[in-house]
């Protein structure tokens, strides 16, 4: 009965509740069935004016990004910014259009962006160095070239054509890098004589490429403008060995510098530091339930006595008390409501605190934390994808929740506030940005937010709420402990939209000791349009912006946004390279998912490159451009490590999958892998994947498990032993 009640069932109930409340069922129907059935008007065609690029292809956003959307700009750090003018930019079919202002403040597009190209007629895609093939962007005949201009080296890249349009003449070709290169670094595109038509026959140079080889002018002011850095990037190409002649397009494209990454997030993190220490800002403990089988253990926390809203109830199992509180935190947003966004001073990146805000956090107490003679240990955890963690960890009397399974078997403690930007009561928020994606910032400024909102919560939960007399426990032999041990080391544990922000947060939070972000990935970009739970917001968004090679435009620009908090750009700091004032000695560790629909591993394998973490061998499969680590257990600092739970592959391509094969639930409930992570997180730091053998299809590592997704308490696996016991 546990395969019936796989994680697409938790999706469906997902897509049901998102369409409901958008009010927009007609929108909502079969994801398989084609999307871009309106009439679309083309975008302006090359010539319409000087503002319509002429490098490629026959329409003035035929190629994105490109040296051609920038100016050159000597106050910034990269000498460049954006120059996306008005007229070029997609149109909804209302007729408005996506404001550049937003992108035209930054000093480069994002390094992680993919690069988006409408050719002039269909390609041939059987030489592409597509997501299997990745090794063929690097070969003398590729069709497609990509280059770090700064260090000379080629790119290794994912050439594919998007699965999602059913129009073959407005497919586009998209280029994804496989490391994402570093920020500020310039980098060059070129397509060879190796890239045909259906037909086999080669692209010819448009009017613009010619002249710029020929050394005349091109009568654009955008390009003589910067034809030393064309000509710059020409013969860089060829000191990589491609021919001038086996080129038909070249072109190079400015990356955004730390300031526009990592940068925004920095100062916000400063700050908040300096607010919470010595002393942490205030919270509140407002209601709590208690089961009455417990009630005896925090004497202080009655309705008499406390001035909490306190519940004497049956909880569930794993579950013996459940706080809900406010804490206080440094608001950098223009406000609280659903139209707010980053307080941005004017000045180039730099963002203002607005005062303080209340947040809500929610704590669970399992029954083990408050039956023990000595304090359990506390732990930060993050909830999933528009969820919450009231939502996760408030469950009821009869249902299945992993979360406090594993904070039951473990006896931890664990507290979470919601990923402000996408958390449930976001949903709003995130529809209408589908729809208009001039309201972009609401969302993705909201998330820089959310990532330090930990700090201020741990900090206020190891200061003021565990010296709370009324929640101090009274042990079986009468002594008095307090609720938790604020002088262990802090843990953090995540799922999902845990794991994605999570690895944000942590680079961030100065004081997380061991952290594991469970089936993360990171580029925003690439993740959304692989990604089962995007089905129905790319549905909602086809019904405003129909055209097929616009969307992937839009998506392709919206990485600039999500780059202020996505995952790629601060993996490198979560132990390779740790923010001033990180506690010593962190680790982490990355568990992914093999085959997850809704973090599909092709993002998984770009966030692990990123971080710099190896990959646990055996891996279910090796990636390319990440080491792989022999030793079992493993003692490192940080780790990737490949769970199977026999769900079958991610498809490959950019088609969103569907439906969902349940494999992003799967391997946490398997008793095994939850026996790895508290080793981890709560044992001596060593990741051991051999837990698994006893039930592993073949004995053999990788772990390779089929394992039940439970609906409700009754199908809920025995919790874990833990600690593990000893592996022979």
């Amino acid at each position: 009965m546990g395969d019936v009640h796989s994680g697409q069932t938790r999706l469906l109930n997902q897509r049901a509740w998102i369409c409901a409340v958008a009010l927009a069922a007609w929108a909502c129907g079969d994801p398989t069935l084609a999307k871009n059935t309106t009439v679309y008007d083309a975008t302006l065609p090359v010539g319409a004016s000087q503002d319509c690029q002429p490098l490629v292809g026959t329409e003035c956003l035929s190629v994105v990004p490109s040296f051609f959307w920038t100016k050159v700009a000597a106050d910034s750090p990269t000498d460049a910014r954006l120059d996306l003018p008005l007229a070029a930019m997609p149109k909804s079919l209302a007729g408005v259009a996506i404001d550049p202002a937003e992108w035209n403040r930054r000093d480069g597009f994002s390094n992680a962006m993919p690069t988006v190209i409408l050719l002039p007629t269909p390609p041939d895609a059987s030489k592409l160095a597509d997501e299997a093939h990745s090794e063929r962007s690097l070969q003398a005949d590729s069709p497609t070239w990509m280059l770090d201009l700064t260090t000379g080296q080629r790119l290794r890249h994912i050439a594919e054509l998007d699965l999602n349009s059913k129009d073959p003449k407005r497919q586009a070709l998209i280029l994804r890098p496989w490391t994402v290169p570093p920020p500020g670094h310039r980098v060059g595109v070129a397509l060879t004589k190796f890239l045909v038509d259906q037909a086999g026959q080669p692209y010819a140079r448009t009017a613009t490429m010619q002249a710029l080889f020929a050394g005349a002018s091109t009568g654009y002011e955008r390009i003589d403008a910067q034809r030393s850095d064309w000509e710059a990037t020409k013969i860089a190409f060829g000191k990589a060995g491609l021919k001038q002649e086996d080129i038909w397009a070249v072109w190079h494209y400015q990356t955004a510098s730390k300031v526009w990454t990592t940068g925004v997030l920095e100062q916000l993190r400063a700050v908040t530091m300096a607010l919470t220490s010595p002393k942490p800002l205030g919270i509140t403990v407002d209601s709590a339930e208690i089961d009455p089988k417990y009630a005896d253990r925090l004497p202080k926390l009655s309705p008499v006595l406390s001035s909490v809203q306190v519940t004497i109830a049956p909880l569930h199992p794993d579950i013996a008390v459940r706080l809900r509180g406010t804490f206080q935190v440094p608001l950098f947003l223009t406000g609280t409501g659903p139209e707010s966004r980053l307080n941005w001073s004017g000045k180039s990146a730099e963002v203002l605190q607005n005062g303080l805000a209340w947040r809500q956090f929610t704590m669970v107490i399992p029954p083990s934390a408050l039956t023990n003679e000595s304090a359990p240990r506390l732990g930060l955890y993050g909830h999933g994808f528009l969820r919450g963690a009231w939502v996760e960890m408030g469950h009821g009397v009869g249902s299945a929740e992993f979360v406090t399974h594993f904070a039951a078997a473990a006896g931890l403690v664990l507290a979470g506030t919601d990923w402000w930007g996408l958390s449930q009561s976001d949903l709003g928020t995130a529809l209408g940005v589908v729809q208009d994606f001039n309201k972009i910032p609401q969302l993705t400024e909201k998330l820089v937010q959310a990532a330090i909102g930990p700090i201020a919560l741990s900090r206020a939960l190891q200061g003021a709420l565990v010296s709370d007399v009324r929640l101090q426990v009274k042990t079986a032999s009468g002594a008095v402990r307090p609720l938790f041990d604020a002088k262990a080391d802090l843990v953090y544990y995540g799922n999902s939209l845990g794991g994605i922000m999570g690895t944000t947060m942590v680079a961030v939070h100065p004081d997380i000791r061991r952290a594991t972000m469970n089936v993360a990935a990171g580029v925003w970009s690439t993740l959304m349009n692989r990604s089962s739970n995007f089905n129905t917001f790319l549905e909602l968004m086809a019904q405003s912006l129909p055209d097929p090679f616009a969307q992937q435009v839009v998506l392709a620009l919206l990485q600039s946004q999500w780059d202020l908090s996505d995952p790629v750009q601060f993996a490198r700091h979560v132990v390779a390279e740790p923010f001033d004032g990180t506690v010593s000695g962190r680790q982490a560790l990355w568990p992914v998912s093999w085959g997850d629909s809704q973090v599909p591993n092709l993002a998984s394998g770009m966030l692990a490159r990123a971080s710099g973490a190896p990959l646990l061998a055996p891996p279910v499969a090796s990636w390319l451009e990440v080491n792989t680590a022999q030793d079992q257990p493993f003692i490192g600092a940080q780790s990737v490590v490949q769970w199977d739970s026999r769900r079958g592959n991610h498809p490959a391509g950019n088609a969103l999958p569907w439906p969902d094969n349940g494999a992003h639930y799967a391997t946490r409930w398997m008793p095994e892998f939850q026996q790895m992570v508290y080793r981890f997180l709560l044992g001596d730091g060593k990741v051991d994947q051999r837990y698994c053998l006893g039930r592993d299809q073949d004995g053999k590592l990788p772990c390779d498990l089929e394992q039940p997704i439970p609906a409700a308490l009754a199908e809920e696996p025995t919790l874990a032993v833990l600690p593990p016991p000893a592996i022979p």
